[in-house]
């Protein structure tokens, strides 16, 4: 009778299942971030500590590196700079593709700006979502697949439930390093 209760209960609430299939990666610049347990994590090949606070990590499947989340540390504040100048001024430096659209938001307490980019030349949506935290401020981007909407791959769905998981620890001050995006 508990196994029959227990399968009732995940069989009636599916996100337990997908919740327990996920990982976690905890960075030493403070922040956390979920991912599905079929992927892999990695960065780049002199970087092989995924938890230094100073690289970028990316998330993907290991057969496809095509279609992968990225979180990054970006440039920190500039002293005097207001969050919504700062964000302004990121959106356009860290990634030099026109801009289809953006919007203001919140992940997990944090103020962020959603903003989605458009490569003509391969064909292809990008996202990125700035998140701040203090002084500092972290990009978590996806990018599409060529000919096709961003939201229709099923990665962005992915993506979207990643940055909902992202978390940045207050006490922790890891220094950061950003790279624009051709």
């Amino acid at each position: 009778m508990v196994v029959l209760s227990a399968l009732c209960l995940l069989a009636l609430a599916p996100g337990l299942q997908i919740q327990a299939a996920w990982k976690t990666l905890t960075n030493r610049g403070g922040w956390r971030i979920q991912y599905p347990s079929s992927w892999t994590s990695w960065s780049c090949k002199s970087c092989p500590d995924l938890t230094s606070p100073t690289i970028y990590v990316s998330f993907g499947k290991p057969s496809s590196k095509s279609s992968i989340v990225m979180v990054e540390p970006l440039a920190d504040r500039p002293v005097g700079r207001g969050v919504g100048d700062w964000l302004n001024d990121t959106k356009r430096s860290a990634n030099l593709n026109p801009i289809v659209s953006e919007d203001s938001m919140s992940v997990n307490g944090l103020p962020a700006l959603r903003v989605r980019y458009r490569n003509s030349a391969e064909d292809l949506e990008i996202e990125a979502t700035y998140v701040v935290s203090g002084s500092r401020m972290f990009e978590i981007s996806v990018d599409g697949e060529p000919h096709a909407r961003l939201h229709d791959l099923s990665i962005y769905s992915i993506y979207q439930r990643m940055v909902a998981t992202f978390v940045v620890d207050s006490g922790s001050n890891g220094s950061s390093v950003g790279r624009p995006r051709p």
